[in-house]
């Protein structure tokens, strides 16, 4: 009986795997129809983004300037959904830039990435490539390109130094960077030793190098003269002094100009009428050698590449000598014995002369044109002057006119030998000018007022006064110009300020208090000499631009 049960199940196994597997009977039609084969799915579109960016990327900026990089170009893409974005991971291959983190672009549209500025570059050419790969998110796990490459190429310029009369030799007061004034922090104040005996102290219009600012200091006694004058070097970066140099006290000491690695100390009733020190430690590099009078029309030299040039030895003369040996080159009469320093371009020298304008050949000092100033009755100027060289091969003097008792600007084309114009107001000397606009000080206003004057016209632009409850009654000291600020000072009842006006919105973005004289260096040094209200300048603040 169990031998029978079991080939009985098996029998029906196998017939139920023939039942399953479709056979048992014949392969006539009677069986099931096969499946049909499966149907590949299709390909995905394949992504292709291509970075086409703009270059090569070129600048030129002096140091310290916040001048950023704008990396541009176009993204485009293939089988990308609709609305997609693409992300820009940017690499410099030099490290010069912190590159921001991966910037979004829409496709088939412009891009501008913004690179921020480097605060570390010193003066010299810096070459690289932006490196640009395209991502499909702002962490760059997917790539969706080729990552292509833009060369840069970066000029940067030393910015110059304050080298005497208005900046440098187009005394112009111009100096060519940006400032955001709500990040100048006063560093250090330097008060100048003083005599015991004295009752005050008296300092100089400054100069500066990258390292120092140069001053002449002397001690103001109870009688109202000055003793012990000395040139002082003082540190940029801590106002501690680095040097002195002792002047004799029969001399009078005019304000000091530089040159690179020079600082020209000028004194007058002396056998010594230059003397040429080393910045950096303020030693004697040459003297030269010429008597003048204590009341000699002479101011500190105009320093052109490697010459120096001034009025010697009472006035009447001009002198060229060079500018780290004090060898004589040329001197030549002087018409004239204005107070006046001479402005200085690659060709010419050119000095005011009270009626007239004295343009030299800078090579020999041999005559080239001599201006007439209709706007002058030929008397001389009642104080120290300078031509301002212009930005289309202009002149601008203080025009004086004694009999009339004014003071206009007169702007004369060199090359053309014409008078252009002349204002209709009287003005301070110590303007500036830059990018075609004239800041200056009017002379005898009912109130301090700054004009801005068209370069090409003479015609007032707009102007500018303090907050009347500052009770601000006089402008001090000098204008210094940036491209985004013009700086200048008052003084009045409710004390003294400098100013910065934007030149833009024409609107106060920064005062502070104590007025004087403002210069600034080329490591971006913002100085200011001061003094008390109506009394010489006797200390200096040292402020720089701090980073964000």
């Amino acid at each position: 009986m169990n031998t029978s049960h079991a080939r009985n199940t098996a029998a029906f196994l196998v017939a139920l795997a023939l039942v399953g597997c479709g056979g048992g009977g014949g392969g006539g039609s009677g069986g099931n129809t096969p499946s049909p084969a499966p149907v590949a799915p299709s390909p995905t579109p394949t992504i292709v983004v291509t970075v086409t960016p703009s270059g090569p990327i070129q600048q030129t900026f002096p140091t310290g300037d916040p001048v950023s990089v704008a990396l541009t170009g176009r993204v485009t893409a293939t089988n990308l959904a609709s609305g997609s974005v693409v992300y820009l991971k940017l690499r410099d291959t030099t490290n010069t830039y912190r590159v921001p983190a991966a910037q979004p672009a829409a496709v088939d549209q412009s891009f501008r990435v913004e690179i921020p500025p480097s605060p570390n570059h010193t003066a010299g050419n810096y070459a690289g490539q932006f490196e640009i790969t395209p991502c499909g998110d702002g962490q760059c796990t997917k790539v969706l390109g080729p990552a292509v490459r833009v060369d840069y190429s970066l000029y940067v310029t030393l910015l110059g130094e304050w080298e005497g009369y208005q900046r440098d030799s187009a005394h112009a007061g111009y100096v060519p960077t940006s400032l955001d004034p709500s990040r100048l922090q006063l560093m250090w104040t330097w008060v100048p030793p003083r005599d015991a005996a004295a009752v005050g102290a008296a300092l100089s219009r400054p100069a500066t190098d990258p390292d120092s600012l140069f001053v002449v200091g002397s001690s103001v006694m109870l009688d109202g003269s000055e003793q012990s004058p000395a040139v002082y070097g003082v540190g940029a970066y801590n106002g501690k002094v680095r040097w002195s140099h002792a002047i004799a006290p029969t001399a009078h000491a005019v304000a000091p100009s530089t040159s690179t690695g020079t600082v020209y100390a000028t004194t007058l009733n002396d056998p010594t009428l230059v003397t040429g020190l080393e910045s950096a430690t303020g030693a004697v590099r040459f003297r030269y050698s010429q008597s003048t009078l204590p009341s000699a029309a002479i101011l500190s030299p105009t320093t052109y590449g490697q010459s120096v040039f001034f009025a010697g030895p009472n006035g009447e003369e001009i002198h060229s000598i060079s500018s780290h040996e004090g060898r004589p080159l040329w001197a030549r009469p002087r018409v004239g014995l204005q107070v006046a320093m001479p402005a200085l371009d690659a060709a010419h020298v050119i000095y005011q002369a009270g009626g007239t304008i004295e343009v030299l050949n800078a090579r020999d000092g041999s005559p080239v044109a001599s201006l007439v100033d209709p706007a002058s009755d030929g008397a001389a100027y009642p104080g120290p002057t300078a031509v301002v060289l212009g930005t289309h091969g202009n002149a601008i003097v203080n025009s004086y006119n004694a009999t009339q008792g004014s003071s206009r600007l007169s702007s004369f084309h060199i090359e053309n030998r014409r008078h252009e114009w002349s204002t209709s107001q009287s003005y301070r000397p110590l303007f500036a000018v830059g990018d075609g606009v004239i800041y200056a000080n009017r002379r005898n206003a009912p109130v301090p007022t700054l004009d801005a004057i068209d370069e090409n016209s003479g015609q007032v632009l707009w102007s500018w006064t303090p907050p009347t409850v500052e009770a601000q009654t006089a402008m001090v000291g000098n204008i210094l110009l940036t491209r985004n600020l013009v700086f200048f000072s008052t003084e009045g009842a409710g004390g003294s300020f400098v100013w910065a006006v934007d030149r833009a919105t024409r609107q106060e973005v920064w005062r502070y208090p104590g007025g004087g004289y403002v210069v600034m260096s080329g490591n971006r040094t913002f100085y200011i000499v001061s003094g008390p209200f109506g009394a010489p300048l006797d200390y200096v603040r040292g402020f720089r631009e701090m980073l964000p």
